[in-house]
């Protein structure tokens, strides 16, 4: 019995994979893929920055902590992947100086850094990492523009804001309110939990309700000069091509490695 119950778990799991593979290729070939696709846990891939570059994609997230004294690569602390400016500061650096991001002519690159704690430490050592770099120390009219976004910790995205000005570096919120002031060089974006917003699962047809509530949620937010990211949201093209028609600017995906490897063969 528990060898069956193993088998009978094996072929539900591929079958799952299978499905995921077939809706992940779905998406990748849809033409308004590319504009809106923002490579989230990207460190988690084969090649960090590299496969989301070479793929076309324009926005990619790195979470970061402060390990004796240097910034390392997680999702949770002590399951390093590497440090910072090794996986991500050196590549694009040497990606910027040739020309060869995927950015089309008035479109940034963006590099959005989770931070997964308060620290000043830590603000300060990615402060000196970032000014160590000409790609995120000041803008180059002769290249791509890259633009950093922090993302994460309230307190600690907000400080760097204040400590390090930089016309390179802004922040987003993860929360919405119409009292929020205009947009500012400092504060671009916002990053929403798409469970907060609506229930839909991206399966069948799109809630009337949950339609017009995003629909509004991003005109609010674009009206005041900034963008928005979902992120905690269904993965299939269905959900991808509703919220691309309501305006959002960016959608996250963790299946653009496997996609794009698959793509290249």
């Amino acid at each position: 019995m528990r060898r069956f119950t193993g088998i009978f778990t094996a072929v539900i799991l591929a079958g799952a994979a299978a499905a995921d593979e077939i809706s992940a290729r779905l998406l990748f070939s849809w033409p308004g893929f590319l504009q809106r696709a923002h490579s989230h846990n990207d460190y988690e891939r084969k090649r960090p920055l590299l496969d989301a570059v070479e793929s076309g994609v324009t926005s990619i997230e790195v979470d970061l902590f402060l390990e004796d004294g240097a910034i390392l690569v997680a999702h949770d602390r002590g399951k390093w992947r590497g440090e910072f400016e090794a996986l991500y500061l050196k590549p694009l650096e040497a990606l910027w100086q040739k020309d060869v991001l995927p950015v089309a002519a008035g479109h940034p690159f963006l590099l959005w850094l989770d931070l997964k704690e308060d620290s000043v430490a830590l603000r300060q050592e990615l402060h000196r990492l970032l000014e160590a770099y000409p790609v995120t120390r000041q803008a180059d009219p002769a290249r791509a523009r890259v633009q950093v976004i922090l993302t994460g910790d309230k307190v600690a995205k907000a400080a760097f804001i204040e400590e390090h000005p930089s016309e390179i570096v802004s922040r987003d919120s993860n929360n919405f309110s119409e009292y929020d002031p205009p947009s500012s060089p400092s504060w671009k974006w916002y990053a929403l939990n798409w469970k907060k917003i609506g229930a839909w699962t991206g399966e069948g047809g799109m809630p009337i309700q949950e339609r017009t509530r995003l629909e509004e949620l991003v005109g609010q937010i674009h009206g005041k000069g900034r963008k928005v990211r979902l992120w905690n949201h269904p993965a299939t093209l269905s959900f991808w091509q509703e919220a691309s028609a309501a305006g959002v600017d960016r959608l996250g995906t963790d299946v653009l490695s496997r996609v794009a490897a698959k793509r290249s063969d």
